[in-house]
């Protein structure tokens, strides 16, 4: 599965996408108000709760990559202190632990990625288009 976040603004109105790549399907959402970290983990959190099959989570985000991959474990050892957008985080660990193995790898954004660059498309489609619902036009 590919995901990606957008925000036009930090904060400001937001979109999310995720792909799954054997099924060719893909999902999006908006959010009126919030911020890119926010969104790239949304989108990793709206893909898994949409294909259960996913094993592996590819992001250009180095933040929910990292996230998952070194930090997580000591922030949930520490009582989730002092962690942005704690709640997020909780809801992402919440549906690992009821996953076999999901792993999560880097990829570069722009690189020419065609999986992507899709989902790069899809989550600032989301976020332009609720740019202008908030802005009436």
């Amino acid at each position: 599965m590919y995901t990606d976040g957008s925000c036009l603004g930090n904060p400001g109105p937001g979109g999310w996408a995720a792909y799954h790549v054997d099924s060719g399907e893909l999902v999006t959402g908006p959010a009126k108000h919030t911020t890119n970290n926010q969104m790239e983990l949304m989108a990793v959190i709206r893909g898994l709760e949409r294909f259960e099959d996913i094993t592996e989570v590819y992001s250009d985000s180095t933040y929910v990559v990292k996230g998952v991959n070194e930090w997580m474990a000591n922030w949930k050892r520490k009582g989730w202190k002092k962690v942005a957008n704690v709640e997020l985080w909780k809801r992402l660990d919440g549906i690992l632990r009821n996953r076999k193995h999901v792993s999560f790898y880097h990829v570069f954004g722009h690189s020419g990625n065609p999986y992507n660059e899709l989902v790069d498309n899809a989550a600032v489609e989301q976020a332009t288009a609720m740019r202008r619902k908030l802005r009436g036009s």
